[in-house]
C-alpha cells in the first residue's frame, strides 16, 4: 500500500479501507490492478469495482435463479 500513494489516500477513510479489501478479495480485481498500475486507481474506479464485484457476488449467490444476466436486468 505504501508504493500506490493514491490508495494510501483512500485508506485515510476507514469505510474505504473496508471497501478495497472486499474487493481485493476478488483475484480479477487484483489481476486488472496490477495489469493496470500504470492507471489512476480513485474512489471512482473503487467504487465502480464495488458495484462490480456486488453485482457478481449476487449473480454466483443466485446462480441457480438466473440463467443469464440478462434476465437480471429483465427482473431488476
Amino acid at each position: 500500500m505504501n508504493t500506490h500513494s493514491q490508495i494510501k489516500e483512500i485508506c485515510e477513510v476507514p469505510i474505504n479501507t473496508a471497501l478495497i479489501c472486499l474487493v481485493w478479495s476478488d483475484q480479477d480485481i487484483r489481476d486488472q490492478f496490477h495489469k493496470n498500475s500504470d492507471e489512476d486507481f480513485n474512489i471512482s474506479r473503487l467504487y465502480s469495482e464495488i458495484i462490480n464485484w456486488l453485482n457478481n457476488r449476487h449473480l454466483e449467490k443466485n446462480q441457480n435463479k438466473y440463467k443469464n444476466k440478462d434476465e437480471v436486468i429483465e427482473q431488476g
